[in-house]
């Protein structure tokens, strides 16, 4: 316990330093640019500071969008934080355009904010060199060779994208900082009374990570909080990427079973789909596989001429992620690949200095957040290991990419700025809130979400008994419970499983 007094102090220092420094800036809400078609809503771009431990009066922004509650006198404001890879505001947007989204029954009672945090802000852009980027080096190496050149790829293109971003943002992308500015937003909104000024949440995916990253810090104004899909921070790199591997190589498994039985499937006649699989991932292995229907000069749909075994896992990884409801569409494309056209898995070619896709700000962050192996006997033993663990998958996943790409990162500090750790108060003082996994999450495995809750007593955690990654939104009785719970803040009985 005495070793974590100094980083409590730390974090309640900075964020005496938010309240301070920003104390005279609240929030300008004014009418969005483009109009919003629907009612009541309202966009504001906030400064915040660069670096909050520093003190220096330096800022970037983000951008931050309210639909207005329904009543006179709302209760507070929910949040919807983003990370990279997904915005805030364009999860609102989506809620905003469907009718029966649950999200929006909450605006009987609350103000519901969608932010666009640092680096996929679009007043605050990370920028790259998309020609260097757009060159393939494989973050799985065979040799001491293939790791060095790696090493080098990775590391021009750091220093390239921080020069072109601006140090002051490049070095600071992690999700600690990024938490800071999210409570920032939430005390400079002072349209409410400071009594209705409290951290309500809905943390979807890398928003569940931010929201973790608030509540450890600042539990006196937390609020009703809702994490789905979240993945431990406290486990070390070898344990993130086993999790995630594991939790992959399962789903991948149930939908090869849901093929076998749902005739709606493309691949529902194959014989053996572990072996259909295993061979189309060979084809791959030996040679990239085309994809036609991509082309390089069509703006934001830009992608790859063709596809490496690389790329296809990591594609198929997010194909899972819908669950049922969309492996019709993973079963085609895995279909079309193996007929000689894998276009619906090419990643996106970059063409210009911004990143759409955010695949930019995600490396950034993640390598601020995540430890990256030492060299390239440990990088070697870990893929040995994955391969044997994950056959199927290899071990092919977003936090092995952090484990090799961020290698040769540059940093200002030798250690990662906010890599893996235990929680700064020990989860005691954290308030109750409601974690929500999934048994068959490709992305985020339910071992993360079981391990924070034996960190944090007051957490209660609750099943979802299907496959797919997040569960909130989807019609069921768990959108239901999340809902009660950012209503009335009760909660369900702890280890709760729902059927939908």
């Amino acid at each position: 316990m005495c070793r974590r007094i100094p980083s409590l102090i730390l974090s309640l220092l900075a964020f005496t330093s938010i309240a301070n420094s920003q104390s005279n800036k609240p929030l300008k809400w004014v009418g969005c640019n483009p109009p919003s078609p629907y009612p009541n809503v309202q966009c504001a771009k906030h400064p915040v500071s660069y670096d909050w431990l520093s003190g220096l009066s330096q800022y970037t922004a983000m951008s931050v969008m309210r639909v207005k509650s329904r009543a006179e006198k709302p209760k507070g404001t929910i949040f919807l934080p983003s990370g990279p890879k997904r915005s805030g505001i364009r999860l609102l947007k989506q809620y905003l355009g469907d009718n029966s989204s649950a999200a929006m029954e909450l605006l009987d009672e609350y103000h519901i904010t969608g932010l666009d945090v640092r680096g996929i802000s679009e007043h605050s852009p990370i920028k790259c060199n998309a020609t260097r980027w757009n060159r393939r080096v494989p973050s799985m190496v065979k040799n001491v060779t293939q790791f060095n050149r790696m090493w080098r790829h990775w590391r021009k293109i750091a220093e390239e994208c921080r020069e072109m971003t601006g140090e002051l943002l490049f070095d600071h992308m992690d999700t600690f900082t990024i938490g800071q500015d999210v409570e920032n937003v939430r005390y400079n909104d002072w349209e409410l009374p400071s009594k209705n000024r409290k951290m309500h949440m809905i943390g979807l995916s890398w928003g569940a990570q931010i929201g973790l990253a608030y509540v450890e810090k600042i539990s006196a104004y937390m609020g009703n909080i809702v994490l789905d899909g979240i993945i431990d921070h406290t486990q070390g790199p070898i344990s993130t990427i086993m999790a995630e591997s594991t939790a992959f190589e399962t789903t991948l498994k149930h939908f090869f079973a849901w093929c076998e039985v749902e005739s709606s499937c493309a691949l529902h006649n194959q014989p053996d789909l572990e072996h259909f699989f295993t061979q189309l991932a060979a084809q791959a292995e030996i040679e990239p596989i085309r994809a036609p229907r991509c082309k390089q000069n069509d703006g934001e749909s830009s992608c790859r001429p063709n596809v490496s075994l690389e790329e296809m896992m990591l594609s198929v990884q997010r194909y899972l992620a819908p669950g049922p409801p969309g492996w019709p569409l993973l079963a085609e494309s895995l279909w079309e690949a193996s007929r000689g056209d894998a276009s619906a898995f090419s990643a996106h070619w970059f063409t210009g200095e911004s990143d759409p896709t955010a695949t930019w700000a995600s490396l950034i962050t993640g390598c601020q957040d995540w430890i990256p192996a030492r060299d390239f006997f440990e990088l070697s033993g870990t893929q040995r290991t994955m391969r044997i663990l994950s056959p199927l998958t290899r071990g092919y996943t977003q936090s092995f990419l952090y484990y090799a790409r961020c290698i040769s990162w540059p940093r200002k500090q030798k250690k990662v700025q906010n890599g893996q750790r235990p929680l700064l108060q020990e989860g005691k003082s954290i308030k109750p809130l409601l974690l929500v996994t999934s048994a068959l999450d490709p992305i985020t495995s339910a071992q993360g979400a079981v391990s924070l809750r034996a960190q944090i007593p007051q957490a209660v955690l609750v099943f979802t008994n299907k496959a797919g990654h997040r569960s909130y939104g989807a019609p069921g009785d768990l959108t239901y419970i999340a809902n009660s719970v950012l209503r009335t803040g009760g909660f369900p009985q702890d280890g709760s499983v729902y059927q939908t």
